[in-house]
C-alpha cells in the first residue's frame, strides 16, 4: 500500500496536468494564427 501514496497520485496528475495544458496551449496558439 506504500508504494500507493499520495505524493505517486499527485505527481502523476501534475505531469498529466503539464501535457494536457501543453498541449491545449499548442492548439491555442495554433487557433490563433489561424484566425490572424
Amino acid at each position: 500500500m506504500s508504494a500507493f501514496s499520495f505524493e505517486s497520485i499527485d505527481s502523476l496528475f501534475a505531469g498529466w496536468r503539464g501535457q494536457v495544458s501543453n498541449l491545449f496551449l499548442d492548439d491555442l496558439s495554433k487557433i490563433q494564427t489561424f484566425i490572424d
